[in-house]
C-alpha cells in the first residue's frame, strides 16, 4: 500500500513539474498577408469569394498592450482601442478606423486570421477575412 501510494505522490510531483507552452499573444505588430471576401447571395446567385494578396509591409496592425490598435494600410494611419477576449477583437470606432468586432480563428505566436461578418443589400452575408503574419 505505502509503494501505491508512494508512486501516486511521484506522479502527481512529475505533473506539477511539466512547462506547458505559453499561450501566443497578440500585443504586437501584425502584417497582413492576404484579404478574402465572401459573399453568399439569398436570391440563388453563385457565391462570389475572392482573395487578394497583400504587397509587403502594405498593410499592418499594430497591437499594443496598453489597448491601443494602430492600423496603417499603404502609408495612412489609422488609431483606435480594442480589447480581446481570446474569441474575438472589438475595435472601437474613431475619427480614423470603423469600429466592429472581428472573430478570431487562428492565432499563433507568427499567424493571425480575423473573420468580420456583415449583411450587404437584399440580406447578403458578407464575409471578410484577414490573414496576418509576424
Amino acid at each position: 500500500m505505502k509503494q501505491i501510494i508512494l508512486w501516486f505522490l511521484s506522479g502527481l510531483v512529475l505533473l506539477s513539474c511539466s512547462k506547458s507552452s505559453p499561450a501566443p499573444k497578440l500585443v504586437g505588430t501584425w502584417e497582413r498577408v492576404s484579404s478574402r471576401k465572401l459573399v453568399v447571395y439569398n436570391d440563388g446567385r453563385a457565391p462570389y469569394d475572392q482573395t487578394d494578396v497583400d504587397p509587403p509591409g502594405n498593410y499592418l496592425w499594430e497591437f499594443a498592450a496598453d489597448g491601443q490598435v494602430k492600423i496603417i494600410s499603404s502609408g495612412t494611419v489609422g488609431t483606435s482601442t480594442y480589447t480581446y477576449s481570446g474569441e474575438n477583437i472589438t475595435l472601437s470606432t474613431s475619427r480614423t478606423i470603423t469600429g466592429g468586432v472581428w472573430r478570431v480563428t487562428e492565432l499563433t505566436d507568427h499567424r493571425l486570421v480575423l473573420d468580420i461578418h456583415q449583411y450587404g443589400h437584399g440580406g447578403a452575408s458578407i464575409n471578410f477575412i484577414g490573414t496576418f503574419k509576424r
